[in-house]
């Protein structure tokens, strides 16, 4: 019980920390963006979100559902969906790529607020991803009934499809979309 107690403390203190520098630090940069360049910054953000996106459906499908490792790290996932995993890949390596991207973003493109917004729109599209998954398959949440959960679960039932946790579109587009009827799979 109390080892129960310590992964929850553990997995809130991570997430705490997740979520002030990945939404804190996306405020930041459109906070800067905004200041000079408001309407590059918030197409940068649009950008950034869908690429978040692209990114969410595109690492499910050929890294998390591909190689040994990470397959079998996965595996965890969907043999307890309701069970949150505790890894510092899944809460920090955002981190890595949205400063990567934007040191990449600014030295490409010499354009300060490009890389502000697209790096804010990652971070921010992973965050909502995070919470989103999370609560699809936390029991009695209003979300682990709403249309994307259903969706999700179609994955769950058949990992060969349904990569997409916050929009089927990248499934439908790619051909992965499968249908999910409600109450079916897991939660």
């Amino acid at each position: 019980m109390e080892s129960r107690a310590n992964d929850e403390l553990k997995r809130r203190a991570l997430s705490l920390v997740h979520y002030v520098l990945l939404v804190g630090g996306a405020v930041v940069l459109l906070a800067a963006g905004l200041l000079y360049a408001p309407w590059l910054t918030l197409a940068a953000l649009l950008g950034g979100w869908l690429a978040g996106s692209f990114a969410e459906y595109a690492v499910h499908r050929f890294v998390l559902h591909g190689p040994p490792y990470a397959a079998r790290v996965h595996a965890r996932h969907h043999a307890n969906p309701a069970q949150e995993q505790i890894d510092a890949l899944s809460y920090f390596g955002p981190i890595v790529v949205a400063l990567v991207a934007w040191f990449a973003i600014d030295w490409i493109g010499g354009q300060a607020a490009l890389a502000h917004g697209v790096t804010a729109g990652l971070c921010l599209q992973y965050s909502w991803f995070r919470a989103l998954h999370r609560r699809m398959h936390r029991p009695g949440h209003r979300l682990a009934s709403g249309s994307r959960a259903v969706f999700h679960r179609g994955h769950h039932g058949n990992k060969g499809r349904n990569f997409g946790v916050t929009t089927p579109v990248w499934d439908r587009l790619l051909g992965t979309a499968a249908g999910a009827r409600r109450g079916s799979g897991n939660p």
